[in-house]
């Protein structure tokens, strides 16, 4: 082969591969005696979540493949789709905002920030970004080069941007604040006299309505720009930790530690429905552009899809620990979802099939004693249709068979000549890591 290691198919399956053909087998290179560890093939195993055709979807978690190596706070994906952010914890060993390609989910860029990064927006444009990090405040950055536009020294548990790109809301222990954009200049503030801590916030797409969740329960409705509080919304019993606004700017989204899901009308705050099903906190909420799907995610470890308007539990999926985040694409066909482990992970939609698990080999522990990790390439062999693996590039060869197309997804036809059965798709990482 040119010269380079003879990669020979393993005739065991990965860890967590169904038992039914096809299965998904580990490559592994015989002359350099290099053998990927158990922690390495779930890799592709978590991220070849289930292979075409009806089967049943396969409850695959990230496990030990982590984008950070604390608790994921907040996710992002940039207006245009090609950029996935997380925020996560402060951490003397992580950079805790971190930017990933899309759809191959690669790790490009990473900044330093010195508190947990707990929320994030995007300017319309997708050329401004905020992010709130507690205590540590509000900070503007330009975007896609994540250069420092203002620093401002308020306490900020929740960020929202208006449509037009030039206000940005604040919300935090001391209320709610108003800054215009890029400046950081301060235009209005919302005591906390009027709005309790604030935890949560939602801002409609015509920048007329703010939304507010409080850790008293309670959420308020405001009119922009002059800040007039038209509606307190009571229903809620514990901590509102999560808002989010339907695409039509009519429909309202709440998620709270009473492990409730509630859902409004807007502007009227008229409730609708609750939705329930979590056994603990909910802590993440996200609704598709088309308004027809609702993501929830809670600190029972799940994910829930609901349909809507009628509030129907479509799909749950099992996370890997805590769900404190949850982003959704612009074309609404991928969910991202942040966890207390450190993993991200991509989903399709509305079916809930897990596709990657995002990997930042810094943040992947060193398990074994003395053992360094080295970088090199390694073949994978997956069932037509499967997600390919974070961080592979694949040229994919249906055997038998021609007419394999990848993108995001292994595509390969079935192939009905001779010997039969559907085509195989090789997947080959640029880099990955591995103990030597």
């Amino acid at each position: 082969m040119n010269g380079k290691p003879d990669d020979r198919l393993s005739n065991q399956p990965l860890p967590g591969s169904s038992k039914e053909e096809p299965e998904v087998y580990a490559v592994k290179r015989e002359a350099s005696g290099w053998r990927l560890s158990r922690r390495d093939l779930m890799t592709a195993a978590a991220a070849a979540g289930a292979a075409a055709g009806a089967r049943a979807q396969a409850q695959t978690t990230c496990g030990g493949t982590l984008a950070h190596t604390t608790a994921v706070r907040s996710l992002l994906f940039s207006p245009d789709g090609l950029t996935l952010v997380s925020g996560s914890d402060t951490s003397s060993t992580d950079t805790n905002l971190k930017c990933w390609k899309l759809p191959e989910g690669a790790h490009y860029k990473t900044v330093k920030r010195y508190q947990s990064v707990l929320a994030m927006a995007f300017g319309p444009d997708g050329k401004t970004l905020a992010t709130g990090s507690g205590y540590s405040g509000l900070d503007l950055w330009s975007f896609p080069d994540i250069t420092s536009l203002k620093s401002l020294y308020n306490t900020t548990n929740a960020v929202a941007i208006s449509r037009d790109g030039r206000l940005v809301a604040s919300g935090g222990d001391s209320g709610i604040t108003l800054y215009s954009v890029p400046d950081g200049k301060s235009i209005n503030s919302f005591y906390s006299s009027r709005t309790g801590a604030v935890y949560s916030m939602a801002m409609t797409p015509d920048g007329e309505i703010l939304v507010s969740g409080a850790k008293d329960g309670t959420i308020k409705i405001w009119a922009l720009p002059d800040d007039a509080l038209t509606a307190t919304l009571t229903d809620h019993t514990g901590q509102v930790n999560a808002l989010a606004i339907s695409a039509d700017g009519r429909f309202l989204f709440s998620g709270s530690a009473d492990k409730s899901v509630k859902i409004w009308s807007l502007p009227d705050g008229r409730i609708l429905k609750t939705v329930t099903g979590h056994t603990d906190s909910v802590a993440a909420l996200a609704v598709t552009p088309d308004g027809r799907w609702l993501v929830s995610g809670g600190a029972d470890k799940t994910i829930k899809i609901w349909s809507l308007p009628d509030g129907a539990l479509a799909q749950t999926m099992t996370a890997a620990d805590k769900v404190n985040a949850l982003a959704i694409t612009p074309d609404g066909k991928t969910l991202a979802s942040g966890v207390g482990n450190g993993s991200v992970q991509l989903w399709s939609l509305p079916d809930g099939q897990a596709r990657m698990c995002l990997l930042d080999l810094s943040a992947v522990p060193n398990t074994l004693t003395g053992a360094q990790y080295a970088t090199g390439s390694v073949t994978y062999t997956l069932p037509c249709g499967s997600p390919i693996p974070a961080g592979a590039v694949c040229t994919c060869n249906c055997v038998p068979g021609t007419g394999c197309s990848c993108v995001a997804v292994c595509s390969c036809v079935s192939y009905s000549g001779g010997g039969g059965g559907g085509g195989i798709c090789t997947c080959i990482p640029v880099t990955y890591w591995y103990p030597n």
